[in-house]
């Protein structure tokens, strides 16, 4: 079985742009910036991008920081 740290890297290299809505329901994992967190202390270069929901709230959005982001 994977670990989330897996799950989530592998999403990210697979160039899939996540919020941390998309890692709970996706990878029941609760505690998704620990593992942005874990991520980033291997060397792996998460980008965290701050999007406007229609709704006024803001939310982040991980990728692979070569990976540019257009919209969610």
């Amino acid at each position: 079985m994977k670990s989330h740290c897996e799950l989530i890297e592998e999403a990210l290299n697979r160039g899939e742009k996540l919020t941390g809505l998309d890692i709970l329901s996706r990878f029941q994992c609760m505690n998704y910036k620990g593992r942005i967190w874990d991520l980033r202390q291997r060397g792996i270069p998460v980008h965290t991008e701050m999007i406007k929901l229609p709704n006024g709230k803001e939310i982040a959005l991980y990728s692979l920081k070569n990976q540019l982001s257009l919209k969610l």
